[in-house]
């Protein structure tokens, strides 16, 4: 199947792209698809407040995870297609580097652990679990974008199923055996599979890092972290700050609705993360050779791939919900269509934002997601006790849109970069999701078959002309 869609799609450097893409997309699907199928078993034994708790306790780990890995990611990346030849001491003073951040970070925490305890409103020992969870994260993370700079993108695929399928199967054992409370079974589960993961990315990083703290790499790694840091707490503000809003403003009940929802729509965002994934070091290439024209034309062609993902998504999102959760959660259908539109609204701002990390201007990412960061969270407070947690769904959107429209002023006005890629090469591909999102949410096309037509009729738009001449798209 792989090797058909390829000759289809046509084209060396597609063909690449997508063999990558299809592998990062593989485990993503086999890892993150192991969440989803267990979603349903989740929100059966969990009621929607329970639910709520849990989803408190995944945004803090995300969060910490932000803080623990300081932004280094992007940094192993980029320095790995940098033509200096000594990746190996650069991500050995990187680690040394963390290091430091976590003991210090773990420090801190003694301090003001009743301030945590309080504003999440969860238990001491679920705050400790959750910055363990954080710091075996950022590790993994390191190790994962190693991976991903040197196109072992089948590698990355195994690791991620491996963790993802030992992770829940430790989850569910704990939380069938243990005579606790369901979310802290699935805490421990989540901390005892970390550590296990630790152990094996520290193996593999003696294999490939120099243990040695140079001075050289720890300025790159800080003055290109940094930047990232604020732009990834932003991030984190876009797509989970905002269940810690739902669950202080309205209730834990309303953030496991929400959560649950807010899940089924990421799945638009495995089709985005597995594109990532392929995209960076192909583009970091091409740019590398100044071949902006074979940029257009591969994201010309995948923006209609990523849209057709979302509007099958957007207009089968009651049935999607079914099938993962209960009937109990039927009314968080409604936040579905507007995660998945910025969940690809999220794909187009990831491409212009590309061009900053290339060229380092990272301290634009961080002010840009910094002020649009803010301006979701005070929309939320505005929103959210008038029109409750669905107004979180739709201050998701608009901040993506407004991420996609300043970073592209600004890489073409601003900075003037060349060869940036026309905000209108994503104009057909953004329509059919606008119009899929409008006919859903204002209820125009309530029965199956009417959705199911309209997506008939968008696919035949998106690719239609490439089925009938046989073209490459």
């Amino acid at each position: 199947m792989k090797n058909i869609l390829i000759k289809w799609f046509g084209g060396k450097d597609l063909s690449e792209l997508l063999k990558h893409s299809f592998n990062y997309l593989s485990g993503d699907f086999l890892s993150k698809g192991l969440v989803f199928i267990t979603l349903p078993l989740f929100t059966r034994i969990m009621t929607p407040n329970d639910y709520g708790v849990l989803s408190v306790y995944n945004s803090f780990v995300s969060l910490v995870a932000i803080f623990f890995g300081f932004g280094t990611r992007g940094a192993i990346v980029r320095y790995y297609h940098e033509k200096n030849r000594d990746f190996s001491s650069f991500l050995g003073t990187t680690l040394i580097f963390l290091l430091f951040i976590f003991t210090s970070l773990f420090s801190l925490s003694f301090l003001f652990e009743k301030d945590l305890e309080t504003y999440l409103n969860i238990p001491t020992s679920i705050v400790y679990m959750g910055l363990l969870g954080g710091a075996f994260i950022s590790i993994f993370d390191i190790y994962k974008a190693f991976l991903q700079a040197s196109k072992r993108s089948k590698k990355y695929a195994k690791i991620n199923v491996v963790n993802t399928v030992g992770f829940i199967s430790l989850a569910i054992i704990f939380i069938l055996i243990l005579p606790l409370q369901n979310y802290l079974s699935y805490a421990i589960a989540k901390v005892l599979m970390g550590s296990l993961v630790l152990v094996y990315c520290l193996i593999q990083f003696n294999k490939i890092a120099v243990w040695q703290a140079d001075r050289r790499h720890l300025a790159y790694v800080v003055k290109f972290s940094i930047p990232i840091v604020f732009h990834l707490l932003s991030q984190n503000v876009l797509t989970s700050f905002d269940q810690l809003i739902i669950n202080s403003l309205v209730g834990p009940e309303s953030t496991g609705l929400y959560s649950v929802g807010y899940k089924v729509g990421m799945i638009q965002n495995i089709f985005v993360g597995a594109f990532m994934g392929a995209w960076s070091p192909l583009f970091y290439q091409k740019m590398n050779e100044k071949s902006f024209s074979d940029i257009h034309s591969l994201i010309k062609k995948y923006a209609k791939i990523i849209s057709l993902s979302a509007i099958f998504l957007i207009f089968f999102s009651k049935e999607l919900l079914l099938i993962f959760s209960t009937k109990v959660y039927y009314e968080a259908y409604k936040v579905i269509p507007y995660v998945v539109m910025g969940y690809f609204l999220f794909f187009i701002y990831s491409v212009y934002s590309g061009y900053l990390l290339y060229h380092k201007k990272n301290i634009f990412l961080a002010i840009f997601t910094i002020l649009v960061g803010i301006f979701n969270i005070v929309m939320n407070y505005l929103l959210i006790p008038k029109w409750g947690y669905i107004a979180a769904a739709w201050t998701t959107v608009l901040s993506y849109l407004l991420l996609v429209l300043i970073h592209y002023s600004n890489v073409i006005y601003g900075v003037r970069l060349k060869g940036v890629i026309p905000l209108r090469v994503f104009g057909v591909s953004s329509l059919y999701v606008v119009i899929a999102v409008s006919l859903v949410s204002f209820q125009l096309v309530e029965v199956f078959g009417y959705r199911f037509v309209c997506f008939l009729i968008m696919v035949l738009g998106l690719f239609g002309k490439s089925i009938l001449t046989k073209k490459n798209i």
